[in-house]
């Protein structure tokens, strides 16, 4: 069961799902999804990176709706997603492969340079895209980046969502990784 502290932070990323900002996960979220990340990254419709990047965000949604969207409407609702990540949190293996492999997949988007790391602008155009303020990137970057080091590593930013979805403290840095609550 969900504790009241994750029912209470869990809705800011089920916001950032909701792309077009209706209330409800969709398909076409995902492909909202599918041309700001390309845009990222430079990659045209038909190159490797924008199949890769398709291909990974349709399996994806494909993996939400089949287990997300009971009442099989097309669309996920706060309500059913919340169920959904329950289910997820109460099994390692699926966390490992519903949450830290997409977590992982979308750090390397904006990993523009490749260096394993997201620096403060890589970190503001992952708040860009998803058309949040650059002031509140600027701010949960320095709340995340606790080593004042100008980058958060890839493998940080996976211990930060683990805190995200598991910690009861609330200082916890991963606590504010998708904005502050």
């Amino acid at each position: 069961m969900l504790t009241e502290f994750q029912k209470q932070k869990l809705p800011r990323l089920f916001k950032m799902y909701d792309a077009d900002n209706n209330g409800f996960i969709e398909q076409a979220d995902f492909d909202r999804f599918l041309e700001s990340y390309s845009q990222v990254g430079g990659w045209e419709p038909g190159s490797p990176n924008y199949n890769s990047l398709q291909s990974k965000l349709m399996s994806r949604w494909d993996s939400m709706q089949k287990f997300a969207d009971t009442n099989r409407d097309n669309r996920i609702s706060l309500e059913e997603w919340l169920v959904y990540i329950e289910n997820i949190l109460k099994d390692q293996g699926v966390y490992e492969a519903e949450i830290r492999v997409i977590a992982g997949f979308v750090f390397s988007v904006f990993d523009s340079n490749g260096d394993d790391q997201l620096d403060l602008e890589e970190y503001r155009q992952f708040y860009r895209t998803r058309g949040h303020d650059e002031n509140l990137a600027n701010e949960v970057f320095k709340r995340l980046n606790l080593k004042d080091d100008d980058s958060i590593t890839k493998e940080k930013h996976i211990e930060l969502i683990d805190q995200f979805f598991y910690s009861e403290d609330f200082e916890a840095p991963g606590n504010s990784i998708f904005g502050k609550g």
